[in-house]
């Protein structure tokens, strides 16, 4: 009889603990399942657009509509672009904007947005010039990932 009684507290421990390891494993794919929706979204759409500038020592100015183009800017000064930005879409979305590396110093612009299904809006850019910038033309890139809101 004492033999029995441990064999059965063994069984009921191991079960207790089975019960407790499925619970654990289930709570976790509910957790991944969760982040993947809210976190890894894949964006609808990327867009991207050209930028360039060219710092010397006059300002200068470049008119180009094909890329978003600053002319060209002096140490310790800033100057200003925007780019119009149209959600094609049948729904709101949310826009996060990106700049390349080599721009990210100067470019400043708010890093994300909300727009209404078929809206327009004008998204501000500004350049920003350190008294310790180099002379020369800089080149880049502004990406603009959409996702559903």
């Amino acid at each position: 009889m004492s033999k029995k009684g441990p064999k059965r507290q063994r069984r009921k421990q191991s079960k207790k603990y089975g019960k407790e390891f499925y619970t654990v494993v289930v709570l976790f794919v509910i957790a991944v399942a969760v982040f993947a929706m809210f976190f890894i979204q894949k964006p609808l759409e990327v867009r991207i657009v050209q930028v360039k500038f060219e710092i010397g020592e006059s300002p200068g100015i470049d008119l180009n509509k094909t890329v978003l183009s600053f002319g060209r800017v002096p140490p310790k000064s800033k100057t200003y672009r925007n780019i119009d930005f149209e959600n094609g879409y049948d729904f709101p979305v949310n826009v996060t904007i990106y700049a390349s590396k080599e721009i990210s110093e100067f470019i400043s612009v708010s890093p994300s947005f909300e727009i209404d299904a078929h809206n327009k809006t004008m998204v501000p850019f500004e350049l920003v010039v350190s008294k310790s910038a180099t002379y020369g033309n800089y080149t880049g890139k502004i990406l603009f990932e959409i996702r559903k809101k």
